[in-house]
């Protein structure tokens, strides 16, 4: 059993020179790490791994920097897909996101996301709402003991402490002002920043079906 084993080491019998042997081990965990990042980026192109070839199925990949084409066709030739069309990035893209632009974003479906967008910063604001009245009450304390120090500045009493004790608590007004939000609230702008259904469209006007990607007739 390997209990029993007795092993002692050899070093001079060994095939591979240890700083040798170091440097492959290494060089391997830099290699599988790379490997890890790579896996873990996101899609390089705006479809890439949506569209599919209607004829086999297959992913349409980027064949150059400005084409789709059939994954299948590309890499394994006609024997697997005989879709050997090519579509411009620029035409596919712009029917899916025209597509996009009519389906989703329809007027009745903005208007959705704008009332749920109001009520979620309407309840992150209740939900700050005692933080920021603490930091108000932070900040009156602060212009009462800069008002107290300018008094007694006035009065003659100009110390060391004074100005130290001034500057800190202009320091502390000056961080509280950058803090405490203003008036206008998200919620109150989240409506002007999304945009209407009227503007979506080209003026309710449909500029294209979505593209797919068949095999040409030609």
């Amino acid at each position: 059993p390997e209990s029993d084993w007795i092993i002692t080491e050899q070093p001079d019998l060994r095939i591979i020179p240890q700083p040798l042997w170091d440097r492959v081990q290494q060089r391997r965990k830099s290699q599988s790490q790379s490997q890890q990042t790579q896996l873990g980026r996101g899609p390089k192109y705006l479809l890439s791994g949506l569209l599919k070839c209607d004829e086999c199925d297959s992913n349409f990949v980027v064949s150059d920097y400005y084409r789709y084409a059939c994954g299948g066709h590309l890499n394994r030739g006609a024997s697997v897909c005989k879709n050997a069309l090519r579509v411009s990035r620029n035409v596919v893209e712009e029917r899916c996101l025209a597509a996009l632009r009519d389906e989703l974003l329809t007027p009745d479906a903005v208007e959705r996301i704008i009332q749920k967008a109001t009520r979620l910063f309407a309840t992150r604001n209740r939900e700050r709402q005692p933080e920021l009245e603490r930091m108000q009450r932070q900040l009156a304390t602060v212009e009462n003991e800069i008002a107290n120090l300018l008094k007694a500045i006035k009065a003659g009493i100009l110390t060391q402490s004074t100005k130290t004790e001034l500057q800190r608590a202009e320091t502390e007004r000056t961080r509280l002002h950058k803090s405490i939000p203003t008036r206008t609230t998200k919620a109150d702008k989240v409506a002007t920043l999304l945009p209407r259904g009227g503007t979506l469209s080209n003026g309710g006007q449909r500029p294209g079906a979505p593209f797919k990607a068949a095999r040409s007739s030609s």
